[in-house]
């Protein structure tokens, strides 16, 4: 096999142009599609911030950088506050505007074949007014 190079695709999903059908995959955009693979642990997720790995229990419960946060009073049993706890709203797919495909290419002689690997895309969160800090989520496939 000849290694012939890298490309990335960023794709928006927001957008459906005719020659990249590929954002659309039984009805769903491409995110949406993969995001089950992505809440069962069977894609490994990395921040890109820390460049750390997020375990699944951190990422169902939305407990790592770039997360929502909101602030939720504790009580005691007589009813008396105590305090606040930070609790994470967990992730979703709407969150995310934008993939960015990582592909290899390589060129087998004996068949005479192109052949693609996908190692790994990236997501990136769709960025509001209400969002100070930018979320992006590095996928190895």
């Amino acid at each position: 096999m000849i290694y012939l190079g890298s490309t990335e695709k960023n794709i928006l999903v927001d957008s459906v142009p005719f020659y990249d059908r590929i954002k659309e995959t039984y009805g769903r955009n491409l995110i949406a599609a993969i995001w089950p693979y992505i809440e069962s642990g069977r894609i490994t997720v990395y921040g890109t911030a820390k460049i750390e790995k997020i375990n699944r229990a951190n990422f169902i419960s939305g407990d790592f950088a770039g997360g929502e946060s909101v602030q939720v009073p504790v009580y005691n049993d007589n009813g008396d506050q105590l305090g606040t706890k930070v609790i994470f709203q967990q992730p979703k797919p709407a969150w995310f505007d934008r993939i960015v495909i990582k592909a290899n290419w390589y060129y087998d002689e004996t068949k005479n074949i192109i052949l693609c690997n996908v190692p790994e895309a990236t997501i990136h969160r769709r960025m509001e007014a209400e969002t100070r800090s930018p979320l992006s989520l590095r996928l190895i496939f």
